[in-house]
């Protein structure tokens, strides 16, 4: 599962006290941030930080403009000034924690969503995101309040519904983590790990022919996912459903899918005598 790390990247576009020639330079910046042209932002933002220093703003879109660019400790750097001229600023704490997480400090990433859920308590972004780091260090309680917490504070957010279906898998939960699930397709019907991904725990209780049905799903939307087809082999095993099990298993190995590694003992030993009986019945 890859997560997904939600960014506040929200523009601030006011600086008329500073005069017409500062605000339109800054606007400028803006300008072309929006347009994807970062590194000509980031020389504009420059400009304007050497004519006006203690702007905090400035200092924090030259930080977007940098961690659009992956050049997060650079980054880390202007979102620290922005915080320094400005320490009530969430947003900045915000994307200095997801750089900082980028960067492999994940404890200073969790301080710095902490103290943004602090200064803005209904703050559902940085509950997600410090989701994201107790889910990755297997603290699934913590993962499991702030996923919850993300969801109050952000109900259309389908990524928090997904991820937190996936804690809930993780703790066995598969009957709540459904739930999830469903609500995630709702929000987002095109989600391909979030049918496979149910598709997983409705097999773990057993509701084979439902997972079935899921793992295709998923693959109408990525026909080459190794896992999903490997998947909906064991799940077809398991429902003894004949043919289309071996089909399954020939688009697995035509991909180069390790299939037997995928498959559990009885399964496996299932789907070779079904492949068996399938090649006595071509022979006659």
């Amino acid at each position: 599962m890859k997560n997904v790390i939600l960014l506040a990247t929200a523009l601030v576009v006011g600086l008329l006290s500073y005069g017409q020639s500062a605000n339109r330079l800054f606007k400028k910046g803006v300008k072309a941030a929006a347009q994807g042209h970062y590194e000509q932002a980031i020389t504009i933002f420059t400009q304007v930080i050497q004519q006006h220093p203690d702007l905090a703003e400035v200092w924090y879109n030259r930080a977007l403009s940098a961690s659009k660019l992956k050049q997060y400790r650079a980054a880390i750097e202007d979102y620290s000034k922005a915080i320094e001229l400005k320490p009530a600023f969430p947003t900045a704490y915000l994307n200095r924690g997801a750089d900082k997480n980028e960067t492999g400090d994940r404890e200073g990433a969790v301080a710095d969503y902490t103290k943004a859920i602090a200064l803005r308590p209904a703050y559902g972004f940085a509950y997600y995101n410090r989701g994201i780091i107790f889910f990755q260090a297997k603290e699934y309680e913590k993962a499991m309040n702030d996923f919850s917490k993300a969801i109050e504070m952000e109900p259309a957010q389908a990524e928090a519904w997904y991820n937190r279906g996936m804690t809930k898998c993780k703790q066995e939960d598969y009957a709540g983590a459904i739930i999830d699930f469903d609500r995630t397709l709702q929000l987002n019907p095109a989600y391909q790990k979030a049918y496979k991904n149910r598709g997983i725990a409705k097999s773990n209780l057993r509701q084979y022919a439902e997972a079935i049905q899921d793992y295709r799903k998923s693959l109408l939307l990525n026909p080459d996912d190794c896992q999903a087809l490997n998947l909906l082999a064991i799940a077809g095993a398991h429902a003894t459903a004949g043919k289309d099990v071996l089909n399954d298993v020939g688009r697995a190995k035509e991909l180069g899918c390790p299939v037997p590694a995928l498959l559990p003992g009885e399964s496996y030993a299932r789907l070779h005598e079904q492949e068996k009986q399938h090649k006595d019945t071509l022979r006659r």
